[in-house]
């Protein structure tokens, strides 16, 4: 893969891009500290509090409630699992599977604006000190390459994505 110095010379500085990441990585400190002092690790209390919110709003408001935080935590590399079980056990089968889909699809795609605008200069800059790596991304940009990527078992699908 061939790079001109036009899109080399606007990346920015290994500094801005390190604040960057810094400002994100402080963003999820700041929300599993948050969680930990509410109790929403604790799995007795976060059953209590779930039952709480089905009780008292609408049943959209909870539906919607629940895809905005399964597309926030899954979009910042939260593990989709756990949601995915848990809108099969409040919703059902169909509509816990649609709902996770749902907020899968849109996690997948914050989290890919995520990595492109914070994270896609320390990578480029990465890739261009190891041609093997370079190589290998440029040849997996196709579909067949990005079918044979999904399809290594040991690879996470989320550092794939």
């Amino acid at each position: 893969m061939h790079r001109t110095s036009r899109s080399i010379k606007h990346l920015p500085t290994t500094r801005a891009a390190l604040i960057r990441i810094g400002g994100l990585t402080l963003l999820l400190v700041a929300a599993a500290l948050t969680g930990y002092k509410l109790g929403w690790f604790d799995y007795r209390h976060t059953l209590e509090h779930v039952s709480r919110l089905q009780r008292s709003h609408s049943f959209v408001t909870f539906v919607v409630a629940f895809v905005v935080v399964y597309a926030s935590a899954t979009s910042v590399g939260v593990p989709g699992m756990p949601f995915t079980v848990a809108s099969g056990a409040l919703f059902g089968t169909l509509l816990g599977s649609v709902l996770s889909w749902i907020g899968a699809m849109i996690g997948a795609t914050v989290g890919y604006w995520v990595a492109r605008t914070i994270g896609h200069d320390v990578v480029f800059r990465w890739l261009q000190r190891y041609e093997r790596v370079d190589n290998a991304v440029a040849d997996a940009r196709d579909f067949n390459g990005m079918l044979r990527l999904r399809l290594i078992p040991v690879l996470p699908l989320g550092t794939v994505n």
